[in-house]
């Protein structure tokens, strides 16, 4: 189609929606993308929502990141905790051993 090879926007639709309509013998349905007639919004539309599946991605690390973190620190705790009652119990036995 001559309006698709003067089209400034060609290397978008590659001219596919006119040709397949042709193709398939439907003439008057070789109509443009909404790019063509949209483009600046189309082009903002589509860079704010690959940013928004970008930061999406990075709030999930951060919150991998956060659950690692609290585990390690319970983990820690509880290491923590198990060696203070093994203090506690040796210096209860040392102490019971002098009483004798």
């Amino acid at each position: 189609m001559k309006e698709c090879r003067e089209c400034q926007i060609l290397p978008i639709c590659m001219g596919g929606c006119p040709y397949i309509a042709l193709k398939e013998g439907m003439k008057d349905k070789g109509e443009c993308i909404d790019w063509k007639y949209n483009l600046k919004e189309m082009l903002s539309l589509y860079y704010l929502k690959k940013k928004r599946r970008e930061e999406i991605e990075i709030a999930k690390a951060l919150i991998q990141r956060v659950e690692i973190l609290r585990n390690d620190m319970r983990e820690d705790r509880d290491d923590q905790s198990s060696t203070l009652r093994k203090a506690k119990n040796e210096s209860a036995e040392i102490d019971h051993s002098k009483l004798k």
